[in-house]
């Protein structure tokens, strides 16, 4: 697996995560990375990690 086999999208919902990546729950003001492959390259979760940074907004939307 490398970079270029990636591809990255970013969606939202607000259901229960099972899926493979990166998460931002407002609700819980939280971020959870998930997975079900045993061996993934560092390189791909440190680069993973840095795109969300960079996509994704830092501040949470606060719910009632």
């Amino acid at each position: 697996m490398n970079r270029e086999d990636l591809k990255i999208i970013i969606a939202s919902d607000v259901s229960e995560r099972d899926g493979i990546g990166i998460f931002r729950d407002d609700s819980k003001k939280s971020k959870e990375f998930n997975t079900y492959r045993k061996d993934i390259p560092l390189d791909i979760i440190e680069y993973s990690i840095e795109c969300f940074k960079k996509e994704i907004p830092k501040e949470y939307i606060n719910y009632i």
